[in-house]
């Protein structure tokens, strides 16, 4: 059986309760946990899977169970890069009624670095995770309770970003000061050299996404970039989204 999970999420409406939703695992192939949908789609999920698992005289073949009150951690695990590592951490949790909401994984030079966010039904014992997870061989992890809250809303005002130019010592640090001057929060940001067209020099590059609670003044904006781009000798563009 599959202990991929499903990702057809529709937005919990209101305060109703989200559902956990798994396929079942090697660890317990006859159980299936509901997740992450409004009250509304459960049923229909429910109809749907108790049909796609049943036994030729109909009866099911999976016990169903629903859980309103899910639990989330942040994974972060990062170690030499080698073939298996998403396997082997993706396998601890789901073995352990996990469902991963969300990740990022990226290699850097000889490494891996893996950073997620899992939930798991609220009787789900999560203590022994990370001692599970640190057996993954050669991987250092860290586990801990993700921040509570309702999920984000959509920003007044985002914008991506693109940054390239000499690598100079603190050119992040320059323009992450410049964005947060404007009340610019990095929801994503990557960086790595390149070299240039000609004469083989290294260009640092700088990718992102920046969104605001509210709509800055685009046209101080605008200076700012320009003058940061002659304090670095850079080329600096923004992408507006408002």
């Amino acid at each position: 059986a599959s202990s991929s999970t499903s990702r057809a999420t529709p937005r919990p409406l209101g305060n109703e309760p989200r559902f956990f939703f798994f396929l079942p695992t090697r660890a317990d192939p006859q159980r299936i946990v509901f997740s992450r949908g409004s009250t509304m789609a459960a049923p229909q999920r429910l109809g749907k899977l108790m049909r796609y698992f049943a036994r030729p005289n109909g009866m099911p073949m999976v016990r169903a169970q629903f859980s309103t009150h899910p639990k989330s951690v942040i994974i972060g695990a990062c170690g030499p890069e080698r073939i298996g590592i998403i396997h082997d951490l993706s396998g601890v949790v789901a073995a352990s009624d996990g469902s991963i909401a969300g990740s990022k994984m990226i290699q850097m030079g000889n490494d891996f670095g893996v950073l997620m966010q899992v939930d798991f039904p609220e009787e789900v014992d999560v203590s022994t995770l990370t001692d599970e997870l640190t057996a993954v061989k050669d991987l250092s992890v860290s586990v801990i309770p993700a921040s509570g809250g309702d999920l984000p809303t959509e920003p007044a005002f985002s914008a991506s970003f693109k940054l390239s130019g000499a690598d100079n010592s603190g050119i992040v640090h320059a323009a992450a000061g410049m964005l947060r001057k404007h009340g610019l929060s990095i929801t994503d940001m990557a960086s790595y050299q390149e070299s240039a067209p000609f004469g083989g020099t290294v260009i640092f590059c700088l990718d992102g996404h920046v969104a605001g609670d509210f709509v800055p003044d685009i046209e101080a904006l605008k200076r700012d970039c320009a003058d940061l781009e002659q304090e670095l000798v850079c080329d600096l563009t923004m992408k507006f989204q408002i």
